[in-house]
């Protein structure tokens, strides 16, 4: 009976520290967000800033992608135009044979 109090104590004892956990990050960000409020056009500048960068940097990602795509699409449409070039070739060929039989 001892053992089942004690775990039934060490049960609550980590939910208690669970919600103590959840409770103290909450307060951190809390916190955090009321730290930004006296500055706030400055903080507006610089999360205007960081967007102007990421957008730059998005954007540069975007047209390098475009030049390494460019090539990979085009080499894909001639190899399906070449597959379908063989198939038409076989075709033409099967019917052929099936003419001179």
């Amino acid at each position: 009976e001892m053992k089942l109090s004690i775990k039934m104590m060490s049960t609550g004892l980590l939910d208690e520290r669970q919600k103590t956990d959840a409770l103290e990050r909450a307060y951190n960000l809390k916190k955090q967000t009321l730290s930004l409020l006296p500055d706030a056009a400055k903080n507006v500048k610089k999360l205007q800033d960081i967007y102007t960068t990421t957008a730059k940097k998005l954007m540069q990602i975007g047209a390098e992608w475009e030049e390494h795509r460019k090539p990979l699409v085009s080499e894909i449409r001639a190899l399906k135009a070449s597959i379908g070039e063989r198939k038409l070739a076989c075709k033409s060929k099967v019917e052929q044979m099936k003419r001179m039989r």
